[in-house]
């Protein structure tokens, strides 16, 4: 596959396409396009990632459309993961823009009771730590996510390496803070 060199214009195209036209026609006819310039460099991506943070895992086109009121047959972005446990990551590509995110999915007993003690604590997580504030609920879910895009397409990402969510003010982002 190759170096990682981004993804070409096609690929918006490709996809902004298929918005449009989400058929299995549309799909076929442009096969090629997905295969050289939405699959191939996200294939590429994985590969230079394999080396820091473990093998990836490109995601399949097709939506599993048999219990869905949308019959739509394909997925409008190109999506992976990459690595696993603490180094492990999701990436995602539409015709808006790149996603990059992490989290934890199904922790041992033990990490669990760990981060359910980090959320309940005063300082890191409590009502008084973020949760709620002025009258507003925001979910640990939403504020502690490692990277988010933003309405720009930017990201938003967690500087302060805590399974609780940190203080608005320890945010480090790269555009303007999207409304949680």
């Amino acid at each position: 596959m190759g170096d990682f060199r981004g993804w070409p214009e096609d690929c918006q195209r490709f996809f902004i396409g298929l918005e449009l036209d989400n058929s299995k026609k549309y799909f076929e006819a442009n096969r090629r396009v997905y295969e050289e310039s939405v699959k191939a460099p996200m294939v590429a991506l994985l590969t230079s990632l394999e080396k820091d943070y473990g093998t990836g895992k490109v995601f399949r086109p097709n939506r599993d459309i048999r219990f869905s009121k949308d019959k739509s047959p394909y997925k409008t972005n190109i999506a992976a993961t990459v690595g696993e446990g603490e180094k492990g990551g999701y990436l995602s590509l539409d015709a808006r823009g790149f996603t990059v995110a992490t989290g934890r999915y199904m922790l041992a007993p033990e990490e669990l009771a760990k981060f359910r003690k980090k959320v309940a604590a005063e300082s890191s997580g409590g009502a008084e730590g973020g949760f709620l504030r002025a009258g507003r609920r925001t979910t640990h879910a939403r504020r502690s996510s490692a990277a988010r895009r933003c309405t720009s397409g930017r990201t938003l990402a967690c500087s302060h390496g805590s399974a609780a969510p940190p203080p608005a003010s320890r945010w480090s982002r790269c555009g303007p803070t999207p409304s949680l």
